[in-house]
């Protein structure tokens, strides 16, 4: 009978682990131990995608998660494994790795073209599912402060220190800067672009929405009247926002549509623009 031992690759799956026949072989300091070789757990029909799981499963998740966004999702996925219910996210235990199948893609002949987008959107659903989970079991972990530093040696080019990164930020010739970098108002729009499209791809891994890529582009308006005080009613911040996304996906256009509400009611920097947000700087 051939040992099997079971393990948890930190996506909220367990895999059982078998020795491959083929890696046994003798040296002349003796016999190497056989090296484990993944293959599909027990309940998972071999070649089995995670997409046909997801259409044929329901389980407790997948109603938590529907009535949260509010939405009547046909869409089910599979419940993680309750010992991988800590998020990837800073200041928690982190799960390594990405589904097994992962492991496995390097053989054409076996594995679907799409694969690597398959794994990615595996680990994506494990990280929602399972924070989700996390943090309505402790909600007093759920708050996350961030924050960012700002200084420079010129009037207008200023260098923003984020973790371990530094961003220049400057202001265009035209007013005054040495387009060093995009300036604020530029930032806070790509701040607004990319936390949608982390948004779209976590929201639609998690209710089995198939993506394969999303674009977002904006442009806003504001009257430079209300930054050099030229206007008391002049509104110094952006009048408007206006912007497209573009979705690279086989799901139908009802879905997109009602994935588009739920990340614009979920999005962090959406509801940062639609929303007043108390703001105090002492010095």
């Amino acid at each position: 009978m051939i040992s099997m031992r079971r393990y948890c690759n930190g996506s909220g799956s367990r895999h059982w682990l078998r020795p491959s026949a083929k890696s046994t072989r003798s040296t002349r300091r003796g016999l190497i131990r056989p090296r484990p070789v993944a293959i599909a757990p027990p309940d998972r029909r071999p070649g089995e995608t995670m997409a046909a799981r997801i259409k044929t499963q329901s389980l407790p998740q997948a109603q938590v998660l529907r009535a949260l966004i509010g939405y009547p999702w046909r869409y089910t996925r599979r419940q993680p494994a309750s010992a991988c219910t800590a998020p990837v996210y800073p200041g928690f235990a982190s799960a390594t790795g990405l589904h097994n199948i992962c492991a496995t893609a390097k053989n054409p002949a076996r594995e679907p073209e799409n694969t690597k987008e398959l794994c990615m959107s595996e680990h994506l659903q494990s990280l929602f599912l399972s924070s989700q989970n996390f943090f309505q079991a402790n909600p007093g972990k759920a708050m996350a402060t961030f924050s960012v530093t700002s200084s420079g040696d010129g009037a207008l080019h200023r260098q923003v220190k984020i973790r371990e990164f530094v961003l220049d930020v400057d202001e265009p010739q035209n007013l005054g800067g040495t387009n060093k970098g995009p300036n604020p108002v530029e930032i806070a729009l790509a701040s607004l672009a990319t936390c949608q499209e982390i948004s779209y791809h976590l929201h639609a891994a998690a209710l089995g929405i198939p993506l394969k890529e999303v674009s977002v582009t904006l442009e806003g308006t504001l009257d430079l009247r209300g930054f050099f005080a030229a206007a008391d009613e002049a509104r110094p911040g952006f009048t408007n926002i206006r912007g497209t996304v573009k979705f690279d996906s086989s799901a139908s256009k009802e879905d997109l549509l009602a994935l588009k509400e739920s990340v614009d009611r979920h999005c962090p920097v959406m509801d940062l623009f639609k929303n007043r947000t108390p703001v105090e700087i002492a010095f």
